[in-house]
């Protein structure tokens, strides 16, 4: 009866060593549920589009950029992306590269705005703008920020300066670190013919602010601001980028 009893207790405890491996392992075996998967394979993500891009010249030399870029998505932002304006003259070589990051909301119309540092108007045939680099990320991570235009913004001539200005009022229950502010101005005609940019910082909830935004000296601005209107585009900075 004792032998019984230990041979037993060995079956008992060959089964459990056997199991604890065969189970054990097995489980190692089976492909496990690692982190969040790559969004982009989780969900068919549309591209950003380029959709548009333009330069101003002035007078004296100074040549201004001008991109749209739109996010078809509705679900999802761009935490980061990279983009490229490429100059080029009458013989379609590359005379500059202006390079730059960028962040954009989900299903958001992005303005980008530079100045060549070397390109003048004289070098400048065509332009292009190419977005790399995309790093997307799920819409939790822009908050909706409400930004009202409480004043509709105007073309002032003061002292042969030109100025844009406005009111701009944060709706959003949350403070703002930077906002960037973006004017267009078109002549009667609806041509866009300039634009400019200020950034505004800590703008708190429920807070009011005016902005300013100064243009260049140049007679042809000048005329062409008569009969004209001006468009603002407000683009608050709520996460890292």
């Amino acid at each position: 009866t004792s032998k019984k009893i230990v041979f037993g207790f060995l079956y008992l405890v060959l089964f459990l060593v056997v199991g604890f491996f065969v189970f054990g392992l097995g489980e190692k075996l089976l492909p496990q549920k690692s982190g969040e998967p790559d969004i982009q394979k989780k969900e068919e993500i549309a591209e950003l589009e380029v959709q548009d891009s333009d330069h101003f010249s002035l007078s004296n030399g100074r040549v201004v950029l001008l991109g749209f870029i739109s996010n078809p998505n509705e679900k999802y932002g761009v935490l980061r992306a990279e983009y490229v304006f490429k100059l080029y003259d009458s013989k379609d070589q590359i005379v500059e590269e202006l390079a730059g990051k960028t962040v954009v909301a989900p299903s958001e119309n992005r303005i980008i705005l530079q100045e060549a540092l070397r390109a003048k108007p004289k070098d400048l045939e065509r332009l292009s703008l190419e977005v790399t680099k995309v790093q997307w990320e799920k819409s939790d991570a822009f908050p909706k920020a409400r930004i009202e235009l409480k004043e509709e913004a105007r073309v002032v001539v003061e002292n042969d300066a030109m100025k844009i200005s406005g009111v701009l009022e944060n709706q959003s229950s949350f403070d703002i670190r930077e906002i960037e502010v973006i004017a267009v101005l078109r002549d009667k005609n609806n041509f866009r013919y300039f634009a400019a940019g200020t950034r505004l910082a800590n703008f708190s909830s429920f807070e009011e602010k005016g902005f300013e935004i100064t243009i260049p000296d140049d007679v042809s601005l000048k005329n062409k601001a008569l009969g004209g209107r001006v468009e603002v585009f407000v683009y608050p900075h709520t996460n890292g980028g």
